[in-house]
């Protein structure tokens, strides 16, 4: 046995490119935030809280040929976190490194490659799949990618099917997670200012921690994105149905549309999102035996629905009831280095909700208005610092879904400061 180890080692190493590639990378980033109301409401007899977090990831990357791999490890932590303490000092944690990515890619032909592991997906604007980079752990897939491409065409095919453990027996997995992840997404650039994508995805879970019944779900609809000399133009739409992890049907829709126009150095980009959502006041039996949230699934959340975070779980900020974003946008380019920028936000529910505390109330549909202010400087490639203040001002509704009867701030603030320095260096044979 030892010696077919052997063999196979040697026969690896020895088919490797010569001219074969080796990156290393590493990356640390703190994020220091002043929550004064960040991502959930602060009640009158609460206190801010004052925390800091730290990402730090290393990586190596291998390229030869028409192969390559990457495996990263990262750490994310708060600042003081620490378990394992005595009186004479804090000496750490038991377990605070995970691995980040860990895949291996190969071109099976000019047109074709296929792509194992661990590893990052991010597609056309990022409703429904996306890396979510603001998190601090960020969001990876374990998954096959098979990938076909052309000059202005190309197709990506999605396949996962997730397991809690090395199970013996059973197929039991939490039902907060995908069982099974996959999608189907083809775009082609018919010019230089047009690009056009599909996207189908099938998606699973479980009704409970300790079922072996899986719920799919579809999701399907395409991105369009034009450029021309009187603005950008991007639009979006798309459909779900299938079944929730209640077992209920679903039928859902996402509409997205985004104009931006270029004052240089001023970018400025209003746009709209709309989530369907369920009809309370409706008592239509045929109706309510329907689930009518669109469920963004692994989508972008920080980047469309405000810096605050308060409508990164949409069930819970709209009670199911959807949700209608207007935004408006400004960036100023002050420098090569330098840039800022304030957004507007409105958010309101498309459906009206009904007061948990009194059936006969229905609440209005305006759950709040928020500004973010930010700013990025990136004097060089290695070092990158940016920071921002946001304030939200919450209507009587969203107080009352969120916090019931208690006694709310009139308004909720947040201020974050973020470091990210990049190290990056290549070995080439």
């Amino acid at each position: 046995m030892k010696r077919i180890l052997i063999t196979i080692i040697f026969s690896i190493l020895f088919s490797i490119d010569l001219a074969a590639q080796i990156n290393i990378s590493a990356e640390l980033r703190p994020r220091t935030e002043y929550r004064s109301g960040y991502s959930q409401l602060l009640s009158t007899d609460q206190s801010p809280a004052f925390v800091t977090t730290q990402r730090s990831r290393l990586a190596a990357g291998f390229k030869s040929g028409n192969i390559a791999s990457k495996i990263s490890f990262q750490d994310v932590r708060a600042w003081g976190d620490e378990s394992l303490l005595s009186s004479t000092g804090a000496f750490g944690d038991q377990s605070s490194i995970d691995l980040n990515e860990a895949w291996i890619s190969a071109f099976l032909t000019d047109h074709l490659s296929l792509k194992i592991g661990r590893q990052y997906f991010s597609y056309d604007d990022e409703r429904l799949i996306a890396k979510r980079n603001w998190n601090q752990s960020s969001i990876k897939y374990d998954a096959v990618l098979i990938s076909y491409f052309s000059t202005q065409s190309k197709m990506d095919l999605g396949f996962s099917y997730n397991s809690d453990n090395d199970n013996k027996f059973n197929n039991f997995y939490p039902s907060q997670k995908f069982k099974t992840f996959n999608f189907l997404h083809y775009t082609n650039s018919f010019s230089g200012n047009f690009n056009f994508s599909l996207l189908a995805l099938l998606t699973g879970t479980t009704p409970n921690d300790t079922a072996n019944t899986i719920y799919l779900k579809g999701t399907y609809g395409f991105n369009i994105d034009y450029q021309s000399s009187f603005g950008d133009f991007k639009f979006s739409a798309y459909l779900q149905n299938g079944k929730n992890k209640s077992s209920n049907d679903v039928s859902a829709y996402l509409v997205s549309a985004e104009i931006s126009k270029a004052f240089s150095p001023v970018d400025v980009f209003t746009g709209a999102t709309l989530l369907s959502g369920n009809d309370y006041t409706n008592s239509d039996p045929e109706y309510r035996s329907k689930d009518h949230a669109f469920d963004i699934l692994w989508g972008a959340r920080h980047k469309y629905y405000g810096s605050m975070d308060y409508f990164s779980n949409l069930s819970k900020a709209t009670k199911g009831a959807g949700l209608a974003d207007f935004y408006f946008k400004c960036r100023w380019e002050i420098s090569r280095t330098f840039s800022s920028q304030i957004d507007y936000l409105y958010f309101a529910t498309q459906f009206n909700i009904i007061d948990q505390n009194n059936n006969a109330n229905v609440l209005e549909k305006y759950l709040a208005s928020e500004i973010d202010i930010s700013a990025s400087l990136k004097p060089n490639d290695t070092i990158k610092i940016e920071g921002g203040y946001s304030i939200l001002f919450p209507s009587g509704s969203f107080k009352t879904t969120q916090l019931g009867g208690l006694n709310s701030r009139s308004t909720q603030s947040w201020i974050w400061i973020m470091l990210t320095t990049n190290f990056d260096f290549q070995i080439t044979n």
